[in-house]
């Protein structure tokens, strides 16, 4: 598992279960897909993100040890 934190405002209740969506932003011009092609990585390796926001956001990024058949993990190591 990986944990990052801050300790800035955190996010509104209200934009949590958006916060993934394709396209959803909370900043003008901004394309928002950046967290939905983060989840969608994670998701494809076996793994999951969590989000949570009472002071600050704290991202929980869980990825399996093991490799999940069919998947190219090489790529991944330089190879």
């Amino acid at each position: 598992m990986i944990r990052v934190k801050d300790n800035g405002e955190g996010i509104r209740p209200e934009l949590r279960e958006k916060i993934f969506e394709q396209g959803f932003s909370t900043k003008e011009g901004q394309r928002g897909y950046g967290l939905s092609i983060v989840k969608k990585i994670i998701e494809e390796y076996g793994g999951a993100i969590h989000l949570t926001s009472e002071e600050g956001v704290q991202w929980d990024i869980t990825i399996p040890m093991e490799r999940r058949e069919g998947l190219d993990w090489s790529h991944d190591c330089g190879r």
